[in-house]
């Protein structure tokens, strides 16, 4: 059986609600369709941390066909030591909480310890609210729980890439008001 047989259920969701637009004015469902394919997109890197196979390649041809640049990884150690050896920083981290011998929520602490700051999305199957607390404390941008739909994960890229992003407005200095006359 080959690795995108064995898929889990949740990257078939993802597969299927998010078909990029064509480009002929017949989008598919999902978020795929209002995100544009261009330079915007193409600039931008995801990084995946999964220890299944399968969910990495999965969730990196998702980001693929919708024209994001994505990197993945087994582990987050191996991660990690990317980043340490000089290696790109993310626009968006997309992390697995459980995985073995270093979990999603050691992966965030080390990366705040190390001062790195890129929005993180974390997903897990695990349902409680506890949980979900210690990885928002963590400093996590987002927090996802499977079966996650394609359209949910792009949202939430979107939603924590914009929010990183500075704007014009942010850039510009801020003008004192003219004295009052």
């Amino acid at each position: 059986m080959s690795t995108d047989e064995a898929a889990p259920a949740f990257i078939d969701v993802l597969a299927v609600r998010c078909r990029p637009d064509t480009g002929n004015g017949s989008a598919q469902p999902g978020l795929g369709a209002r995100m544009t394919r261009g330079p915007a997109n193409a600039s931008m890197l995801i990084v995946i941390v999964d220890d299944e196979e399968s969910v990495r390649t999965g969730l990196r041809r998702l980001c693929v066909s919708l024209g994001l640049r994505a990197s993945v990884y087994a582990s987050g150690r191996e991660f990690l030591n990317s980043l340490a050896a000089g290696g790109t920083h993310p626009h968006c981290l997309l992390l697995d909480a459980h995985m073995p011998h270093m979990s999603g929520l050691d992966v965030q602490r080390h990366l705040v310890e190390a001062g790195l700051d890129f929005p993180t999305i974390v997903y897990t199957a695990d349902d409680a609210p506890e949980a979900e607390a210690r990885y928002m404390l963590a400093g996590v941008a987002a927090y996802l729980r499977k079966p996650i739909a394609g359209d949910e994960l792009l949202e939430a890229i979107e939603r924590v890439t914009m929010r990183a992003r500075p704007t014009a407005v942010d850039q510009k200095p801020t003008a004192a008001p003219p004295p009052k006359v």
